[in-house]
């Protein structure tokens, strides 16, 4: 395309297009529930650092539609170009540091379902128990798993988990489901919270990866010079039409 000389006594001002309709669902703050846990801080924190991002991208997006009328183009573009600069290292911190924290809180919530668990094992009963689990039917082991996460009995539990599978004649399915039965039955409301948190963290991980794209989306369009090609185009379309009015 040829290029358009402007008329440098016209105002300059020209659209600047919404980047999206949208940020992307995976950033709404509505993807962690805090309230269901008495405030949890790390899902708080998490909460308001995609609450954060989500309504800081909402207002730039729309700033970007809404120059000042007494702004020229570039001046429009540049302060949109410095919101983005400091949006994103903002973005990226609140984000990194929420996902810390449910890491941490994570670790704390398991460390404490083990311990009210008691999964750790007496060195002198685990070749007793181990021997009984071979005697007994598939059915009977099933049935002896579920009466010792009734109990509670961690301690004989922990024997079967840190166990080869073959020593104990136990399925992989019925094995690797103990320890989520166990931690469920001494503590319900800790194991929700559990679940809560690794749910949380892959969501916080989804809504960093949604973040990347999206900081460039913001920006694009407001380099320097950039409304001059915007200008161009529009009087380029604008001459098209009049011709073919003639």
């Amino acid at each position: 395309m040829a290029d358009i000389y402007l008329n440098q006594a016209v105002p300059d001002v020209v659209e600047l297009p919404k980047a999206f309709h949208a940020p992307h669902s995976a950033l709404s703050p509505h993807n962690i529930d805090y309230a269901s846990f008495g405030d949890n801080p790390a899902l708080k924190r998490a909460f308001d650092a995609l609450n954060y991002v989500f309504d800081e991208a909402n207002s730039i997006n729309e700033a970007r539609t809404k120059p000042n009328p007494e702004h020229r183009a570039a001046t429009h573009d540049r302060l949109i170009r410095e919101r983005c600069d400091k949006f994103e290292p903002s973005a990226a911190e609140k984000l990194d540091s929420a996902m810390a924290g449910l890491k941490t809180e994570l670790a704390t919530v398991e460390s404490n379902l083990s311990t009210k668990a008691g999964l750790k094992t007496n060195p002198a009963h685990t070749n007793l128990i181990i021997g009984t689990m071979q005697g007994f039917t598939q059915e009977k082991r099933l049935a002896t798993v579920n009466e010792l996460i009734e109990q509670s009995d961690g301690a004989s539990l922990a024997a079967l988990l840190e166990v080869p599978l073959f020593t104990t004649g136990l399925t992989a399915e019925v094995r690797d489901s103990i320890k989520e039965r166990l931690y469920r039955k001494v503590d319900p409301m800790g194991f929700k919270l559990m679940e809560q948190l690794k749910l949380s963290i892959n969501r916080m991980d989804n809504a960093s990866m949604k973040a990347l794209p999206m900081f460039g989306e913001l920006r694009a369009g407001t380099g320097e010079g950039e409304w001059r090609k915007r200008a161009q185009m529009a009087a380029a379309r604008n001459a098209a039409a009049n011709a073919s009015r003639k």
